[in-house]
């Protein structure tokens, strides 16, 4: 799944792209190691649908991950 190389020409160093898998990262090990009540944390910053519009919650929520096998589920109850 991982790729080796590639015929393709790189022509530059993928910093961008390093550096939003980084983020994701760093944001999934936050939820998974953080408190039982990590929503209160990153709740505001999730996709709200219906309640008004945030386009601040359109970026945000792409870094949220409620667990390791579902990325981006609510864990409202």
């Amino acid at each position: 799944m991982l790729p080796i190389s590639t015929d393709a020409p790189i022509y530059y160093f993928p910093f961008a792209t390093i550096g939003l898998i980084f983020i994701n990262v760093v944001c999934l090990l936050m939820t998974e190691l953080g408190s039982p009540d990590a929503f209160e944390l990153w709740g505001p910053w999730a996709l709200e649908h219906g309640n008004g519009l945030h386009p601040l919650q359109w970026v945000t929520s792409n870094f949220i991950h409620a667990g390791f096998e579902h990325p981006g589920q609510s864990h409202e109850g």
